[in-house]
């Protein structure tokens, strides 16, 4: 993207992380290593995604106990819009519950950060939200079993 800034985050994290794969693959698909890390700590489940486009890049680690997200946090490379979203986000999924989160749509995002920056960068301002819901869906597979 023209004048996206690239940055680099990492919040402290729930648990010990070793390096993944967060590399960009085709032009029309990220290729995220999504598996949970190889020391997983109990109740927390993890989730990634990537736009292309810019090279964002957000993997989110939710713990969640009795059905509710205690804890958030993420790490992420990519363009301000993007670190800044999943920032903010993870501050408004923190104890709230499952389904809570899970319904979350665009216009939570909206709510944020505005509907310009998500009309202008909907990629960029959604890819922590895609990464949230991947960790939940594995939160719903794991109480199915």
């Amino acid at each position: 993207d023209q004048g996206c800034a690239f940055i680099r985050t990492t919040q402290t994290h729930l648990q010990p992380v070793e390096p993944r794969r967060l590399a960009l693959g085709a032009p029309d698909q990220a290729a995220v290593d999504t598996s949970d890390p190889p020391r997983p700590v109990e109740g927390v489940v993890s989730g990634a995604a990537g736009n292309p486009g810019c090279g964002d890049v957000v993997r989110v680690y939710l713990k969640v106990e009795d059905g509710k997200v205690v804890d958030a946090r993420f790490e992420g490379e990519g363009c301000t819009i993007s670190q800044s979203t999943a920032d903010l986000l993870m501050d408004r999924i923190r104890n709230r519950t499952v389904d809570e989160v899970t319904a979350m749509g665009v216009d939570h995002v909206v709510e944020m950060i505005g509907e310009e920056l998500v009309r202008m960068r909907p990629k960029c301002s959604t890819v922590s939200l895609s990464a949230v819901k991947t960790a939940l869906q594995k939160v719903r597979d794991r109480s199915r079993a």
